[in-house]
């Protein structure tokens, strides 16, 4: 991040998303339930004081404090006697990590957790360097130091000269907080803003001609869900038609939307579009859809381009299966439109939805590996009324100048600036 950093960090690459070492230089698991974490012995923070592996459990022992005002602090229950702890609120000592020197930590596990670095990679998890309350700051460590110690609409935030490997190039960094679309536009139009992201589809038609945007992979996943056994996708048959017919890449296509791969994949650059018309050619010979009719009612209100997003489906199944769809039923539906968030630190992204199938699956990071995560499963979420396709990842615009460059923009929900350069 801007000012702190964790012992690991959230990295997209052409596979996905992987974790990889921040603060840390290497992890080992000695078996399933113990887990050792070197730390490196190059950092400082602001004030010179180096890192050591206290500030780790004096920031993991105030998350849990406070497990009463934040879900976060459930990330570290995998942790022997963390849970204990976070309700009684007392013998931190109990809980099952263990300073082994200064840049050695060693945790126990309550059940083998594979996935607690992808955790640590979360800020809540981040070091202190002083319990709470001594200072009206924290000390930072991270590639720039705030300029201000509370809040404000403008935040500056200058250079650390002490960051490791190597201190950032850009001395300084000016953040805006600016709403209004048009004023944020016209900010970038007359040089007084190299960056600006998050633009909705409303704000881009403002944008001048000659200044195109660009697209960032979010953890926002667009997805069908049958909720029912009974009605047209009751049967196996039923199902495979109609997932088999949802071919990703056309859909990404014909849709016009930024093709990702997986969360925090950069999307193609060209503009966004209205849905297209074009339609895959239909299938030959057409089979048949199903014994049990060849109509099913589809509830687009569950996204925001739900309408758009429902006729699409509407003509591509009537075309390639034969299927005739009603949209916006005010019956039950077949089929919903429906949205879900995908969290690049833990098993989050379904764990509401499938809490009634009582299972929780790993993060795997790609949208192959979540298909073949939920086809595994398609027996126990049918007997639960679930059956879930996942369809395409949606994406923020971001307009940047040509000459801020080396800016990533991290799966995880934020800029990293550390390698960034001003041309």
């Amino acid at each position: 991040m801007l000012i702190m950093e964790g012992l690991t960090a959230i990295a997209a690459n052409d596979e996905g998303l992987s974790v990889i070492p921040r603060l840390a230089r290497y992890w080992q698991f000695l078996s399933p339930h113990r887990l050792l974490f070197k730390i490196r012995n190059d950092v400082k923070w602001t004030d010179g004081s180096p890192l050591v592996a206290r500030h780790f459990t004096e920031a993991w022992k105030t998350l849990l404090l406070n497990a009463h005002r934040t879900p976060y602090a459930e990330k570290l229950f995998c942790i022997v006697g963390a849970r204990s702890f976070a309700q009684s609120r007392k013998h931190f000592e109990r809980v099952g990590v263990k300073v082994i020197d200064a840049h050695t930590l060693l945790i126990q596990f309550v059940a083998p957790t594979p996935d607690f670095p992808r955790r640590v990679a979360h800020p809540s998890t981040f070091p202190l360097r002083h319990p709470p309350g001594k200072e009206a700051f924290p000390v930072t460590l991270g590639p720039f130091v705030p300029e201000q110690k509370a809040p404000a609409a403008k935040m500056r935030y200058q250079a650390n000269a002490l960051y490791t490997p190597t201190p950032p190039t850009i001395e300084e960094i000016v953040f805006m907080a600016e709403k209004d679309p048009v004023a944020r536009i016209a900010l970038f139009v007359e040089n007084g803003a190299d960056l600006i992201d998050r633009l909705s589809s409303n704000a881009l038609v403002l944008l001048p001609k000659n200044i195109s945007s660009r697209a960032q992979a979010t953890s926002e996943m667009v997805g069908i869900l049958a909720p029912k056994r009974e009605g047209a996708v009751a049967t196996f048959r039923a199902r495979t038609l109609l997932e088999e017919s949802l071919d990703r890449s056309a859909m990404l296509h014909f849709l016009r939307w930024p093709h990702v791969a997986s969360t925090g994949l950069s999307p193609p650059t060209s503009q966004p579009e209205k849905w297209g018309t074009t339609l895959p050619l239909s299938l030959s010979p057409r089979p048949t859809f199903s014994g049990v009719g060849s109509s099913l009612n589809l509830d687009t209100k569950g996204i925001e381009e739900g309408e758009d997003l429902g006729k699409f489906l509407q003509a591509h199944w009537a075309r390639t299966l034969g299927v005739s769809v009603r949209l916006d039923p005010t019956l039950d539906a077949d089929l919903k439109l429906m949205e879900w968030s995908l969290d690049p630190f833990s098993a989050g992204p379904l764990e509401t939805l499938l809490a009634a199938a009582g299972d929780t699956p790993s993060f795997g990071g790609s949208l192959e590996q979540w298909e073949s995560h939920l086809k595994a499963r398609e027996r126990m979420l049918l007997e639960k009324r679930m059956v879930l396709w996942p369809l395409y990842f949606r994406a923020d615009r971001f307009v940047a100048s040509p000459r801020l460059t080396q800016a990533a923009w991290n799966p995880a929900g934020f800029w990293d600036f550390s390698r960034a350069e001003l041309n």
